[in-house]
């Protein structure tokens, strides 16, 4: 076992809760003859459940959690699993109340890693009541929970474009690229802000970035529902059949 102390420790990777970096270094492993295939698929599954909470998947988030066994000594699947449940059974509901949202979402603000998006979405009600400051707040909180929430810092820059800090929210809106480059909404915000500083060659460049990515998004979500649809389909068809054998047993038997 390699030494927690050394730079290929993974188990340090993991109780930072940088589990890119903990997947690299299990792979590192390998070239000295170390490897650990389990750990690494619950890695992988995790650091795919994150990217699925950032980008509010739940259901995807919700399958990762399957493989997460080997991590148990770190956190636990069950509570991570509740916390990803509290988040999508809220995403619908529709309230303006801070205290109220709070409330629904405290099984996921005392869940580590997926805190950051109950912050986001409580400073998204601040900025729908028109509090910046509190928003601000709430945003910065989401980052250092999950310095790769890509959408709150993105959020972050919409505050400081908001203030007239140009600067500010052009950092904020590149870092949300360079964590997530296909983030539309970071691309739009950044044409924005590039429009009003007269840089009009770059911000049509970004406008039409963001536009291609929602087209593509809706296109991967239509063929998501045209496959579900198909699935449930094939599932109609065979329930049907299913219960025509069944009636024709009956009848068969019982004469």
């Amino acid at each position: 076992m390699t030494d927690s102390k050394t730079p290929l420790s993974w188990r340090e990777s993991i109780q930072a809760g940088n589990f890119e970096q903990a997947e690299a270094r299990i792979q590192a492993l390998e070239l000295v003859g170390e490897y650990h295939p389990e750990l690494l698929a619950a890695v992988q599954a995790m650091v795919a459940l994150l990217g699925d909470v950032r980008s509010r998947q739940f259901s995807k988030a919700l399958q990762q959690t399957r493989a997460l066994e080997p991590l148990r000594e770190f956190l636990s699947p069950e509570e991570l699993r509740l916390g990803i449940e509290n988040l999508q059974q809220t995403e619908k509901q529709d309230t303006r109340d801070p205290e109220a949202l709070k409330a629904q979402l405290q099984t996921a603000l005392d869940t580590p890693y997926v805190r950051a998006e109950a912050l986001n979405r409580l400073g998204v009600l601040q900025v729908r009541l028109k509090d910046p400051v509190q928003a601000r707040s709430l945003f910065e909180a989401a980052v250092q929970a999950d310095p790769r929430h890509y959408r709150a810092i993105s959020n972050l820059g919409n505050i400081a474009l908001e203030a007239g800090n140009n600067k500010e929210a052009e950092a904020h809106y590149r870092k949300a690229l360079e964590i997530n480059p296909e983030y539309p909404l970071a691309h739009n915000n950044l044409a924005v802000l590039l429009r009003k500083q007269k840089r009009y060659g770059a911000s049509i460049q970004s406008l039409k970035k963001s536009q291609r990515l929602e087209q593509r998004a809706l296109l991967q979500q239509a063929r998501e529902e045209g496959r579900q649809q198909s699935m449930n389909l094939r599932l109609g068809a065979i329930a049907f059949y299913v219960v025509l054998v069944l009636l024709v047993l009956w009848f068969v038997l019982s004469r």
